[in-house]
């Protein structure tokens, strides 16, 4: 235990989300000015430049775009603005559990928009009229259906046998990327189980929570898993904002690790996929948007560096650079940067591997990028939730200090 966690590029290589940030000052300028129909093509050049063209009719009056196992159909129709998502088709029995759990996600997460039945079958609606289509409002309208869709529609399928309208287009990965995904997944699980068990050896209950729940995010990292383990890691995450002891959330950290294991390679590679997408799970970033995240983070670490105390000052920025990559689309540059990093202070002793990301954490506040651009990563096409600040301590845990335990 006198190494770091091994690190490995993400398997796709580095990931570039559509959204064009040029684009929200029109949308915004073109509202206040009461151009609302204007305001509202920017939004969509927004999420993606190209989505007009792909998807629109020629007159720019109804839009039907793909994302996962939905299509979201948007028409503007005189004055208002109409929004359609056909998603599940009831079970033939059983339906109450899942018209109740229906009516759950209509007071959340969804806020704007709705489920309703349709026929026999189940769809997301909202409509208004365009001079109240405000850029932000409208953005929380399309992200709520997108990610809703995403999420449930495998928890409805697999649970209470509900069929989808559509399938997913989705690509596959290849049979060598899909046994790597699994070997490498496989590995950082018993990874963090080892580390885990030292650490509670040692009654360092908090770097346990660290070491298990850094193991959730390295696989998201890593292999971008979809589907129905993409839903548990996020559960998982999501669970360690909550008000449970250090112990519960290093008990629900190793549950999700070990049935990824225990339900196998077939289940797994199930999940291990692209698919086309609307609006974006992860919010966009920008260089300045991380250093100011950061900040407090960086002076943490380096607090921690000059107080030898390298394993907090590693678990800082290791707990921090994956926790945002979990949560946010981080600019190429800065994305390269930050993986070349990662790879540095791969395996490396404590102390050593303290130092190299202390260093790249300053590097990167100081916006120069440029010292290990020579190695940066392979890029490959892809497709607003704040990032919380991060502190770790020797005694007193990243997650712990997140989730105020």
């Amino acid at each position: 235990m006198n190494q770091t966690p091994k690190f490995h590029l993400p398997l796709a290589g580095l990931t570039t989300s559509k959204v064009d940030v040029s684009y929200w000052k029109t949308t915004v300028d073109a509202y206040q000015n009461k151009d609302y129909k204007a305001s509202f093509y920017a939004l969509l050049d927004y999420i993606d430049p190209q989505l007009r063209k792909k998807f629109g009719n020629a007159d720019q009056t109804s839009f039907e775009v793909p994302h996962g196992s939905i299509v979201v159909t948007i028409k503007l129709v005189n004055d208002r603005i109409e929004v359609n998502a056909p998603f599940l088709q009831l079970p033939e029995t059983n339906t109450i559990p899942v018209l109740r759990k229906i009516a759950e996600l209509n007071f959340s997460p969804l806020n704007l928009s709705s489920i309703g039945l349709q026929e026999n079958n189940l769809a997301f609606s909202f409509q208004c009229k365009l001079n109240t289509c405000e850029p932000y409002k409208m953005y929380d309208v399309l992200k709520e259906i997108c990610q809703t869709g995403d999420k449930y529609d495998d928890y409805f399928t697999v649970k209470h046998k509900a069929k989808r309208l559509q399938e997913p287009k989705i690509v596959a990965y290849s049979s060598e990327q899909a046994e790597q995904a699994w070997m490498q997944t496989c590995a950082y699980i018993d990874e963090a189980m080892e580390y885990a068990t030292y650490f509670e050896s040692k009654r360092w209950y908090e770097f346990s929570s660290e070491i298990v729940a850094l193991a959730l995010l390295k696989i998201e990292h890593y292999a971008s898993p979809q589907g129905t383990i993409k839903n548990e890691l996020e559960d998982a995450v999501d669970y360690l904002y909550g008000h449970g002891s250090t112990q519960d959330k290093i008990n629900s950290c190793k549950k999700v690790l070990q049935k990824i294991k225990e339900n196998g390679k077939e289940a797994f590679i199930a999940d291990l996929y692209k698919a086309e997408i609307f609006v974006p799970f992860k919010s966009t970033s920008t260089l300045a948007d991380r250093q100011k995240t950061w900040e407090g983070r960086v002076q943490t670490a380096t607090e921690e560096l000059n107080a030898t105390n390298y394993m907090g000052a590693t678990l800082t920025v290791l707990t921090t650079l994956y926790y945002s990559s979990f949560y946010v689309n981080i600019p190429i540059d800065l994305n390269s940067f930050i993986n070349s990093m990662l790879e540095k202070a791969s395996d490396k002793e404590w102390k050593e591997a303290a130092q190299i990301l202390v260093d790249g954490m300053k590097s990167i506040m100081a916006g120069n990028l440029q010292s290990q651009v020579a190695e940066a990563v392979p890029q490959a096409a892809a497709a607003p939730a704040p990032t919380p600040s991060l502190t770790s301590t020797l005694v007193g845990g990243f997650f712990s200090k997140l989730f105020g335990n």
